[in-house]
């Protein structure tokens, strides 16, 4: 059953209620009833078994994408070719100029797919995350101050290193950043970063008082080729190479959200 707590936290629960009856079986003398807070358990086992489908729907992305990079070189090579023998003011050039955009964007979106499973080769060393956080604000900043988005960091000073790839995590905050400016695009307001040490854990919290993401979407967000953008602005790979990159730092992410009220990302790093 879905219940609530006495705070409102969802939760859910199993019930389990049976008939009391006396010594003789058969006047009935009340009920049994039992309630389990499951929540906890019930989260992880879902979590394991998204976890095993996109490790299963990663392999075949990877296949495919590495199938289809030598054709595809092939054809911009030609392309490149031809561009070279026309004339820079002929319309055919321009027409070929087109079609080795749109070949360079579907390489692009392959180099997406391959790095869903296997994210770039970074060396990692031990990095101060605030730093790495402070780096993407800084190169957003622009982008987001157009977008009216105030942006408030609440970093622990203390935090304790994380043995990661700078790189990799960056190209993780710089994505969710992106997508928490996206959703407040129309009526702007405010994203907040936290940084925080906890149980042997750092967890950092990327809220935005955006549009929210349905429930439908929400269960299956990190899914690749999922998007709440439209066909042309989005893909849906960039939220499934987040999750890789940071599983394969040991690490988990989750969202929490709730539409018209904006999204929670919480990244989790040992």
């Amino acid at each position: 059953m879905r219940m609530r707590k006495k705070e409102g936290d969802p939760l859910t629960a199993m019930v389990n209620a049976y008939a009391k009856k006396d010594r003789s079986g058969t006047v009935l003398v009340g009920y049994h009833l039992t309630v389990v807070d499951v929540t906890e358990s019930r989260r992880m086992i879902q979590q394991l078994y998204h976890s095993d489908k996109l490790a299963a729907m990663g392999r075949l992305t990877a296949q495919i994408a590495h199938e289809l990079n030598n054709p595809i070189y092939g054809i911009m090579n030609c392309l490149d070719l031809l561009r070279s023998e026309v004339p820079g003011n002929s319309k055919k050039r321009r027409f070929l100029d087109m079609a080795i955009g749109e070949i360079h964007r579907i390489s692009k979106l392959l180099k997406n797919m391959l790095s869903y499973l296997r994210p770039a080769d970074d060396q990692r060393s031990d990095q101060d995350l605030n730093e790495i956080i402070n780096d993407a604000v800084l190169l957003m900043g622009r982008q987001l101050q157009d977008a009216r988005v105030k942006t408030v960091l609440d970093l622990q000073e203390d935090l304790p290193q994380v043995n990661c790839s700078g790189n990799q995590i960056k190209q993780v905050l710089l994505n969710l950043l992106m997508n928490a400016r996206t959703a407040m695009l129309k009526t702007g307001g405010t994203l907040t970063i936290v940084s925080r040490a906890e149980d042997g854990m750092v967890r950092l919290k990327i809220s935005d008082t955006g549009t929210g993401i349905p429930e439908e979407i929400r269960a299956k967000l990190f899914e690749p080729f999922v998007t709440t953008k439209d066909e042309v602005t989005g893909t849906g790979l960039g939220l499934s190479v987040c999750f890789g990159i940071v599983r394969q730092h040991d690490g988990s992410i989750e969202v929490k959200s709730e539409v018209g009220a904006g999204t929670t990302f919480i990244i989790t790093l040992p």
